[in-house]
């Protein structure tokens, strides 16, 4: 019940833009034709999108108190969304984009050559899956081409394996703790999508998670309300400061909201709910390449 909860949390936080391109809409009639077609409204200009993705983690938790190093992971998986990318009207030469996804990944130590391991190390092997929403601008240099700068986030359900030899009992109570089953986490993206036209896009991205060892409802949810409370006043400071038709508002506006993720997701790498007193995470550093196809 109490992931439940946290789902419908989630999903009020990030997807506040569900109807991803209403607020542009001047038409009166939105309503009538959600109630008449029973259809959101987005569905009617967002494009489908798949897109599969390969990279690697590196594992790590708050080296305060634990010593073990985890081993690199590969990973390989796919996201399937619906985006819409629309010029602004005030300068054609900008773009604002805004995707909502679900993605599934595997990952495996196992697919690196790691000849040299260390004597203590912990390798893993598992799946991820998850939902997740991000959101940017960016340059129009042709026709149908755009460079995006962007950022957002998921929630994710994970179950990763993990197997090695640790370094002290304080390691090992805390591997136990984690153990092989189904752990819920929260991730930060940010990236550039380079769009060559209508169909095909290539995607570079880093990507910061945190998997919990325990689940603690109200002090997970308050601190992702702190978070999206964050981003949401960044992004009207943004907006009014620097003007969103500038040139250098899509750069100014992606390094803001990624240093503001990426502060906060540190922040999490000693309590898992921060600002609460709660246990350490296992923080995911990790770098992708994607490809898309849009449907």
């Amino acid at each position: 019940m109490k992931l439940i909860l946290t789902l419908i949390v989630f999903c009020i936080l990030h997807f506040n833009l569900l109807f991803l391109y209403a607020e542009d809409n001047e038409e009166p009639t939105f309503f009538t034709k959600q109630i008449m077609t029973f259809k959101p409204y987005w569905l009617n200009i967002a494009h489908p999108e798949i897109e599969i993705m390969s990279g690697i983690n590196h594992s790590s938790i708050n080296k305060d108190f634990f010593s073990t190093e985890f081993n690199p992971v590969t990973t390989i998986g796919a996201k399937f969304g619906f985006f819409y990318n629309k010029d602004l009207e005030q300068n054609q030469n900008l773009s604002k984009f805004s995707k909502i996804l679900i993605y599934f990944e595997n990952n495996s130590s196992d697919w690196l050559n790691l000849s040299e391991r260390e004597n203590y190390s912990i390798d893993g092997n598992g799946f991820k899956f998850g939902i997740g929403k991000i959101s940017g601008y960016g340059y129009k240099i042709g026709s149908n081409s755009y460079i995006i700068l962007y950022q957002g986030g998921t929630m994710s359900w994970s179950e990763t394996s993990y197997s090695g030899i640790l370094q002290n009992k304080i390691d090992s109570t805390y591997m136990k703790m984690i153990g092989d089953d189904n752990r819920t986490g929260n991730s930060m993206e940010c990236g550039v999508k380079a769009i060559f036209n209508k169909h095909f896009f290539i995607t570079g991205a880093f990507e910061k998670t945190s998997i919990y060892p325990r689940y603690m409802f109200w002090y997970r949810n308050i601190s992702e309300v702190l978070h999206a409370v964050a981003q949401s006043g960044l992004n009207h400071l943004n907006i009014y400061i620097f003007n969103e038709n500038s040139i250098y508002f899509p750069i100014l506006n992606f390094v803001t909201k990624s240093a503001l993720s990426f502060g906060f997701y540190e922040l999490k790498r000693k309590q898992m709910n921060w600002p609460f007193k709660t246990v350490s995470p296992i923080i995911d550093d990790g770098f992708r390449i994607g490809v898309s196809y849009v449907l």
